[in-house]
C-alpha cells in the first residue's frame, strides 16, 4: 500500500517544518513581544500553523525530485524494509489519532451541551450589536447574538453558524458594548479558525511534545492580537482595560473564544496591549525588518531540514536496498559470491526476420535492428521534455522518419510507460524507447496502445516513433516514468 508510505512521509515532513517554525516562534517571542512587535508575531504563529497542516514539505520534495531529479529520483521510493517499518508507525499513530481525537470529540460535546439552552437576545441588545457591527465595518447578520441563564462573561462559538453568546444579566451598556466589539473582530480576523486548526494539529501530531501546546499559544496570542485591535476600535484603551479587569474572574473553558481570562493572565496581556500601543508611535522599519528576519530564519532552516531529511532517507533507501537484494541472493544460491543475473538486460528478440501484423498490440517487445540509416531524425523540444518524468507528444509520421522526444532521466528500475492513439486507424508503427547506449526497443502497435518498458540502467533516454506507412500517420500520446 504505497498511500500508507505517503501518508506517514507526508505527516513526518510536515511535523519538521512545523516544529522548526514553531521553535524559531518561541526564540523570536523572547526577543520581540516586549518591544511591542506582538501583531507580527501573531501572524507569524498563523504561518506555524499552515505549515504543520499542509505537508509542503512533502510536496516541495516531490517536486524538486520529481522534475529536477534532486535525488536521483528515488526519493520516497520504498523497499520491503521501510514498507514494514511504515505500517508499523501508521498503526501506531492510528492509535494515538483516535485517542486524542476522542479527547476533541468530548470536549466538543461539553460545549455544544453547555450552549444548548442559549436563546436568541432581545430586540435591543440586537439592534445595539447592528450597530456595533457597522463601527468594526463587520456585515451584520452573519453572526448570530444570543443569551444564556448563568453565563459569566460573553463568549464567541461556532464556524459554520457563529454565534456571540452574552449573560442573560443587565449588563452594563459599557461592557456590553466592549463584550461585542471583542468576539466581533474574533470573527472577523477568523481566529476561532485557527484555534480549531491548532486542535486539529494538536490531534494528528500527538507524537510531538513541541506541538501540544500549540492550541494554547494560539489562543493566547489571538487574545493578545483581539486586545489591540479592540482598542483601537473603542478608541478608548483605559476603558477596555478597565472592562478587562472586572471580567478578568469570569473565564470559561471550552471550544469557544471568551472575553474573560485568568487573574494570573491578565497583566500579561495588559502588558501586551501597552507594548503595542508604544510600538505603534514607533517606526514601521524596524518592526518589518523583525518580521522579515523571523521569516527568513524560519525558511532557512526548514529548508535546509528539508535537504537533511532527503538525504538521510535516500541513505535509508540505499542501505536497505542493499539488505533486500542480499536476502534474496542467499535466499537462492546460500553464501556463494554469484552475481545477481536478473539486474541484466534479459535478451529480446530482434525484428530483422519479421512479419510487422502479426505482432500488433501484442506487447511482445523486439530489439529494433533495422537500419535507419538515409532517414530523417526529428527531435522534440528540449526545453518540454528535456529531465522530465512524463510529456505529451502530437506527431506527425511521414515515411523515412525518425521522431523522437527530447532526452528525460530514468533511473534503473524505473519502468517508461509509453502509450497514444494512431490515425487513421489500421496503420502499424514502431514505437519505443532508445537506452542510452542508443540501443532501440520497441513494439508494433496500431490504433490505442500503451507499453511499459523496464529501464535496466541509469541514464538518458528517448522515446522514437518511426511509420513504415507511404502515407502520413499521426501519433496522439504521451510517455510518464516511474
Amino acid at each position: 500500500m504505497k498511500w500508507i508510505n505517503d501518508v506517514v512521509f507526508a505527516i513526518l515532513a510536515a511535523h519538521v517544518w512545523g516544529s522548526l517554525m514553531l521553535f524559531v516562534w518561541l526564540q523570536a517571542v523572547k526577543k520581540l513581544s516586549k518591544r511591542g512587535y506582538s501583531r507580527a508575531l501573531f501572524w507569524l504563529l498563523r504561518c506555524v500553523v499552515v505549515a504543520y497542516l499542509l505537508p509542503f514539505g512533502f510536496c516541495l520534495l516531490i517536486a524538486v525530485d520529481g522534475y529536477f531529479r534532486g535525488w536521483d529520483g528515488r526519493l520516497f521510493e520504498w523497499t520491503p524494509i521501510i514498507t514494514v517499518v511504515n505500517h508499523a508507525l501508521f498503526i501506531a499513530w492510528l492509535i494515538g489519532l483516535f485517542f486524542n481525537f476522542g479527547k476533541i470529540w468530548k470536549e466538543w460535546r461539553v460545549t455544544r451541551a453547555y450552549l444548548r439552552d442559549a436563546f436568541p437576545a432581545d430586540l435591543k441588545s440586537r439592534a445595539r450589536f447592528r450597530e456595533v457591527c457597522k463601527e468594526i465595518k463587520k456585515r451584520p447578520g452573519r453572526v448570530k447574538l444570543y443569551q444564556k441563564f448563568g453565563l459569566r462573561c460573553g463568549i464567541a462559538t461556532g464556524i459554520l453558524r457563529p454565534r456571540i453568546v452574552l449573560p442573560d444579566d443587565k449588563l452594563n451598556p459599557i461592557v456590553e458594548k466592549v463584550t461585542m466589539i471583542h468576539e466581533l473582530i474574533h470573527y472577523k480576523r477568523r481566529d476561532l479558525w485557527f484555534l480549531y486548526a491548532s486542535k486539529i494539529i494538536e490531534t494528528i501530531h500527538w507524537f510531538n511534545p513541541l506541538s501540544r501546546s500549540l492550541s494554547e499559544y494560539m489562543n493566547q496570542w489571538n487574545e493578545y492580537a483581539c486586545d489591540y485591535e479592540s482598542c483601537i476600535a473603542l478608541g478608548n484603551s483605559k476603558m477596555y482595560a478597565i472592562v478587562l479587569c472586572n471580567v478578568a474572574e469570569q473565564n470559561q473553558q471550552g471550544l469557544f473564544s471568551s472575553i474573560g481570562t485568568e487573574p494570573m493572565t491578565l497583566s500579561r496581556r495588559i502588558e501586551m496591549m501597552v507594548n503595542m500601543q508604544k510600538a505603534r508611535k514607533k517606526s514601521k522599519f524596524f518592526g518589518t525588518i523583525a518580521a522579515i528576519a523571523v521569516s527568513f530564519a524560519s525558511v532557512t532552516s526548514t529548508f535546509a531540514a528539508t535537504g537533511v531529511m532527503a538525504e538521510g532517507y535516500r541513505r535509508l533507501y540505499d542501505l536497505t536496498m542493499v539488505e533486500d537484494v542480499e536476502k534474496g541472493v542467499s535466499a537462492v544460491v546460500g553464501d556463494t559470491d554469484l552475481v545477481n543475473e536478473s539486474t541484466d538486460t534479459p535478451e529480446y528478440p530482434d525484428n530483422s526476420n519479421i512479419n510487422p501484423a502479426d505482432y500488433v498490440n501484442t506487447g511482445i517487445v523486439f530489439n529494433d535492428v533495422l537500419p535507419i540509416d538515409g532517414y530523417t531524425v526529428v527531435e522534440g523540444e528540449m526545453d518540454n521534455l528535456t529531465r522530465a518524468t512524463g510529456a505529451n507528444f502530437n506527431w506527425t509520421l511521414t515515411y523515412d522518419y525518425l521522431q523522437t522526444s527530447g532526452y528525460f532521466k530514468v533511473n534503473k528500475g524505473q519502468k517508461i510507460v509509453v502509450s497514444g492513439d494512431i490515425t487513421p486507424v489500421g496503420k502499424i508503427i514502431r514505437v519505443g524507447i532508445i537506452e542510452p547506449d542508443g540501443a532501440r526497443r520497441c513494439v508494433y502497435a496500431t490504433g490505442s496502445f500503451s507499453q511499459p518498458f523496464p529501464a535496466y540502467v541509469k541514464g538518458d533516454y528517448k522515446v522514437y516513433a518511426i511509420s513504415d506507412n507511404s502515407e502520413v500517420v499521426n501519433l496522439t500520446g504521451g510517455y510518464l516514468t516511474y
